[in-house]
Protein backbone atom coordinates (compact mmCIF):
# COMPACT_ATOMS: atom_id res chain seq x y z
CA UNK A 1 0.00 0.00 0.00
CA UNK A 2 1.98 3.26 -0.92
CA UNK A 3 2.08 5.69 1.48
CA UNK A 4 0.24 9.12 0.76
CA UNK A 5 3.42 11.72 -0.04
CA UNK A 6 1.84 13.66 3.69
CA UNK A 7 2.29 11.04 5.70
CA UNK A 8 5.45 10.89 7.98
CA UNK A 9 7.69 8.15 8.06
CA UNK A 10 8.00 6.26 10.76
CA UNK A 11 9.32 2.87 11.30
CA UNK A 12 9.02 2.39 14.89
CA UNK A 13 5.16 3.05 15.06
CA UNK A 14 2.84 -0.03 15.81
CA UNK A 15 1.25 -1.34 12.86
CA UNK A 16 -0.90 -4.33 12.09
CA UNK A 17 -0.77 -4.36 8.09
CA UNK A 18 0.86 -6.47 6.64
CA UNK A 19 1.77 -8.48 10.38
CA UNK A 20 0.93 -6.89 13.52
CA UNK A 21 3.57 -5.54 15.58
CA UNK A 22 4.19 -3.87 19.04
CA UNK A 23 7.64 -1.27 18.64
CA UNK A 24 7.82 -0.82 22.35
CA UNK A 25 8.00 -4.73 23.39
CA UNK A 26 10.18 -4.94 20.70
CA UNK A 27 12.73 -2.14 21.91
CA UNK A 28 12.53 -3.84 25.31
CA UNK A 29 13.52 -7.30 23.66
CA UNK A 30 16.70 -5.84 21.75
CA UNK A 31 17.61 -3.75 25.39
CA UNK A 32 17.25 -7.24 27.04
CA UNK A 33 19.47 -9.07 24.67
CA UNK A 34 22.21 -6.47 24.87
CA UNK A 35 22.65 -6.63 28.17
CA UNK A 36 22.35 -10.46 27.57
CA UNK A 37 24.89 -9.96 25.29
CA UNK A 38 27.06 -7.86 27.71
CA UNK A 39 26.63 -10.36 30.58
CA UNK A 40 28.26 -13.13 28.17
CA UNK A 41 30.84 -11.11 27.32
CA UNK A 42 32.02 -10.32 30.75
CA UNK A 43 31.86 -14.15 31.77
CA UNK A 44 33.84 -14.90 28.90
CA UNK A 45 36.47 -12.49 29.65
CA UNK A 46 36.12 -13.88 33.50
CA UNK A 47 36.81 -17.22 32.38
CA UNK A 48 39.40 -16.16 30.31
CA UNK A 49 41.02 -14.73 33.26
CA UNK A 50 40.66 -18.14 35.19
CA UNK A 51 37.16 -17.70 37.63
CA UNK A 52 36.39 -21.09 36.43
CA UNK A 53 40.15 -22.79 36.38
CA UNK A 54 43.63 -21.74 35.53
CA UNK A 55 44.74 -17.86 35.15
CA UNK A 56 45.38 -14.56 37.30
CA UNK A 57 41.96 -14.40 38.74
CA UNK A 58 42.65 -18.25 40.36
CA UNK A 59 46.74 -18.40 40.70
CA UNK A 60 48.15 -17.21 44.08
CA UNK A 61 51.44 -16.74 46.28
CA UNK A 62 50.93 -16.38 49.93
CA UNK A 63 53.48 -15.68 52.01
CA UNK A 64 54.22 -15.74 55.94
CA UNK A 65 55.43 -12.58 56.67
CA UNK A 66 58.88 -13.77 57.61
CA UNK A 67 59.16 -15.31 54.45
CA UNK A 68 59.89 -18.96 55.78
CA UNK A 69 56.84 -20.26 54.27
CA UNK A 70 55.73 -19.48 50.68
CA UNK A 71 52.19 -21.22 48.90
CA UNK A 72 51.45 -21.40 45.00
CA UNK A 73 47.85 -22.54 44.33
CA UNK A 74 44.88 -21.99 42.87
CA UNK A 75 42.03 -20.35 44.18
CA UNK A 76 39.03 -22.35 41.97
CA UNK A 77 38.99 -25.97 40.95
CA UNK A 78 37.39 -28.23 39.32
CA UNK A 79 36.18 -32.28 40.68
CA UNK A 80 38.29 -34.89 39.45
CA UNK A 81 40.84 -32.17 37.79
CA UNK A 82 44.49 -31.62 38.63
CA UNK A 83 45.96 -29.13 40.54
CA UNK A 84 49.47 -28.26 41.57
CA UNK A 85 50.48 -27.05 45.03
CA UNK A 86 53.74 -25.53 45.51
CA UNK A 87 55.13 -25.34 49.34
CA UNK A 88 58.67 -23.53 49.60
CA UNK A 89 60.22 -23.43 53.02
CA UNK A 90 62.99 -21.65 54.40
CA UNK A 91 64.92 -22.67 57.31
CA UNK A 92 68.57 -23.63 58.96
CA UNK A 93 70.70 -25.24 56.20
CA UNK A 94 70.93 -29.20 56.40
CA UNK A 95 67.96 -29.16 58.78
CA UNK A 96 65.00 -31.14 59.10
CA UNK A 97 61.85 -29.01 57.86
CA UNK A 98 58.48 -30.26 59.05
CA UNK A 99 54.95 -28.77 57.52
CA UNK A 100 51.68 -29.83 58.63
CA UNK A 101 48.62 -29.81 56.19
CA UNK A 102 45.89 -29.58 58.85
CA UNK A 103 42.73 -31.05 58.35
CA UNK A 104 39.79 -31.35 56.49
CA UNK A 105 42.32 -31.10 53.53
CA UNK A 106 42.88 -34.74 53.13
CA UNK A 107 39.23 -35.30 53.21
CA UNK A 108 38.35 -33.12 50.01
CA UNK A 109 41.57 -33.92 47.98
CA UNK A 110 43.58 -36.82 47.07
CA UNK A 111 47.48 -36.88 46.46
CA UNK A 112 48.37 -37.99 43.84
CA UNK A 113 51.91 -37.01 43.63
CA UNK A 114 54.68 -35.30 46.11
CA UNK A 115 58.21 -34.32 44.99
CA UNK A 116 60.96 -34.66 46.07
CA UNK A 117 59.34 -37.76 48.46
CA UNK A 118 59.96 -36.21 52.24
CA UNK A 119 62.51 -38.27 54.46
CA UNK A 120 59.01 -39.22 57.14
CA UNK A 121 55.16 -38.52 56.45
CA UNK A 122 52.45 -39.10 59.50
CA UNK A 123 49.37 -38.07 60.58
CA UNK A 124 49.20 -35.06 62.83
CA UNK A 125 45.72 -34.25 64.64
CA UNK A 126 43.59 -35.62 61.02
CA UNK A 127 45.81 -33.74 59.34
CA UNK A 128 49.37 -34.89 57.68
CA UNK A 129 52.77 -34.28 58.65
CA UNK A 130 55.67 -34.43 56.10
CA UNK A 131 59.46 -34.20 56.93
CA UNK A 132 61.77 -32.39 54.53
CA UNK A 133 65.57 -32.09 54.39
CA UNK A 134 66.44 -28.47 53.85
CA UNK A 135 69.27 -28.05 51.08
CA UNK A 136 72.95 -25.83 51.55
CA UNK A 137 70.82 -22.31 51.50
CA UNK A 138 68.09 -23.97 54.22
CA UNK A 139 65.52 -24.01 51.37
CA UNK A 140 62.91 -27.00 50.67
CA UNK A 141 60.52 -27.42 48.22
CA UNK A 142 57.25 -29.74 47.67
CA UNK A 143 55.40 -29.74 44.75
CA UNK A 144 51.91 -31.54 45.16
CA UNK A 145 49.65 -32.80 42.41
CA UNK A 146 46.04 -32.49 43.66
CA UNK A 147 42.99 -33.98 42.61
CA UNK A 148 39.80 -32.67 44.73
CA UNK A 149 36.62 -34.75 45.27
CA UNK A 150 34.41 -32.83 46.43
CA UNK A 151 32.20 -29.79 45.45
CA UNK A 152 31.75 -26.31 47.10
CA UNK A 153 34.19 -24.21 49.17
CA UNK A 154 36.70 -25.65 51.42
CA UNK A 155 39.67 -24.30 53.35
CA UNK A 156 43.42 -25.67 54.04
CA UNK A 157 45.48 -24.62 56.57
CA UNK A 158 48.91 -25.03 56.18
CA UNK A 159 51.24 -24.92 59.50
CA UNK A 160 55.06 -24.61 58.97
CA UNK A 161 56.96 -24.23 62.96
CA UNK A 162 54.67 -21.42 64.58
CA UNK A 163 53.56 -19.81 61.35
CA UNK A 164 49.92 -20.77 59.38
CA UNK A 165 49.02 -19.45 56.24
CA UNK A 166 45.11 -20.58 55.60
CA UNK A 167 43.57 -20.92 51.75
CA UNK A 168 40.26 -20.72 50.65
CA UNK A 169 39.67 -23.07 47.93
CA UNK A 170 36.35 -22.70 45.69
CA UNK A 171 35.59 -26.24 43.86
CA UNK A 172 33.43 -26.50 40.93
CA UNK A 173 31.69 -29.97 39.89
Amino acid sequence: MPRSPEAPEDDFRPRDHPVEDDIAFQRKAWKVERVGWACLLVLVVLALLGLFSNGPLSDRRLTTPDGTLQVDDQRFLRQGGRSPLRLALQGEPGATLQVVLEAPFLDTHRIEALEPHPLESGSAQGGLRLAVRADRDGRATLHFSLRPDRTGATHLTIRFGEHRLRLWQFIYP
